[in-house]
């Protein structure tokens, strides 16, 4: 075999093998990778919490997208929730 033929045989197995490791990095068929979690908002949502003073219980509503609260007072005589309009706060921090 010849000098030539050898080089030429050497130099075509190694495109070869550049090919192969190029494409084989190339890939992306990692099973490890986690998807995305879903992205939660608390824009359009209330919370709420309930307590009691003396007898009377109280209600506080806070809007999270505005920040606004208010509480609310349970009327037994009428058995409704009245919106106490002094007791209303708003948050923005």
């Amino acid at each position: 075999m010849n000098k030539n033929t050898f080089n030429y045989f050497r130099n075509a197995f190694a495109l070869i093998g550049f090919f192969i490791i190029a494409c084989s990095v190339a890939t992306n068929d990692d099973p490890s990778l986690e998807p995305e979690l879903p992205t939660f908002s608390n824009i359009g949502k209330y919370q709420t919490a309930v307590t009691q003073r003396g007898t009377i219980p109280f209600m506080v509503v806070i809007n999270t997208e505005t920040g606004v609260s208010k509480t609310y007072e349970w009327d037994g005589w009428d058995k409704t929730w009245k919106l106490e309009e002094t007791a209303n706060i708003t948050f923005n921090h």
